[in-house]
């Protein structure tokens, strides 16, 4: 079951349990206070229920009272044997991950490793890196902005200090050397400095957390 929630995740999974044999059921999105996760879900999996919140309790019921189908699901791929060693917290590279799918220019925001690219048969885009953190498309995005800002506010912070210490050298020369030798160099070296630090924090201030559904709905009002 996939409820209310940001970004996309529980597709993949539910894409999983479906392929399986077992019931998918998503909650309606108009019903849901954020509608990104079943939204998704939607979009990728061939649900068997959408429901509001109040009747998925009952529908949980009666679904836990059925007999499951005869005919079983689907055999499990070995990409999914992999995934599930490492869920269940085995050694990533031993398990095989390197082998789920094409390295990818993209690198991993937990631990910096180069990302590989999968793809179920679903069509549910996911990411893996070697030691075994796992992204779905959005929550990718999200984190690659969150990191754009941190480093943005990085390179202000960096940047402001190098204001500093130049202003208190400037200040420095005026007081303690003839004739302030020096000090109108560093002050205007400041001035740059303090311009390129203004349009850094300007862009950071710009920075937006990027989802697939936030574009998609930017594309849509520009249209």
């Amino acid at each position: 079951m996939v409820l209310t929630g940001r970004l996309d995740d529980g597709t993949a999974g539910l894409w999983a349990v479906k392929r399986r044999g077992g019931a998918a059921v998503v909650q309606d999105p108009d019903d849901a206070t954020y509608p990104s996760m079943p939204r998704s879900a939607l979009r990728y999996v061939e649900v068997d229920e959408v429901a509001p919140l109040a009747a998925l309790a009952p529908l949980l019921a009666r679904l836990a009272g059925e007999s499951a189908p005869a005919e079983g699901g689907g055999q499990a791929t070995r990409q999914m044997e992999i995934e599930t060693r490492i869920a269940t917290e085995d050694n990533a590279l031993k398990a095989g991950v390197l082998d789920l799918g094409p390295f990818t220019p993209y690198t991993c925001p937990e631990c910096h490793g180069v990302l590989v690219s999968l793809e179920e048969e679903g069509g549910v885009p996911r990411f893996r890196c070697h030691t075994g953190h796992a992204y779905s498309l959005d929550s990718l995005l999200a984190a690659v902005t969150a990191s754009m800002e941190d480093t943005l506010w990085g390179a202000v912070r960096g940047m402001e200090e190098g204001v500093l210490l130049l202003e208190h050298v400037a200040r420095h020369a005026r007081e303690n050397t003839p004739g302030g030798a020096g000090a109108e160099a560093y002050e205007r070296r400041a001035e740059v400095a303090a311009e390129v630090a203004e349009m850094v924090r300007e862009a950071a201030m710009r920075n937006r957390a990027l989802s697939t559904e936030a574009v998609r709905a930017a594309g849509h009002a520009a249209d």
